[in-house]
């Protein structure tokens, strides 16, 4: 959805990654395994300020993670 939807809806998939991200391992990891990192950092770079702003978010609370560090590089 964060790829070939609508800019609302991408921006609203990045503000519930968000969300998502920062309760917990169970949630970051099942993030990681979706493969939403590239989308989040496809949207932080190139998206609209709201797109990034809410991916940069999820990226920042990924980022707790060794592994995600890597992947977010």
């Amino acid at each position: 959805l964060a790829s070939i939807g609508t800019e609302e809806e991408k921006e609203y998939t990045a503000k519930a990654l968000g969300n998502l991200s920062c309760s917990g391992d169970v949630n970051r990891n099942a993030i990681t395994n979706s493969g939403a990192i590239q989308i989040l950092v496809e949207l932080a770079s190139s998206g609209t300020e709201l797109q990034k702003q809410y991916a940069i978010s999820a990226l920042s609370n990924l980022a707790s993670n060794d592994s995600n560090r890597i992947a977010i590089a």
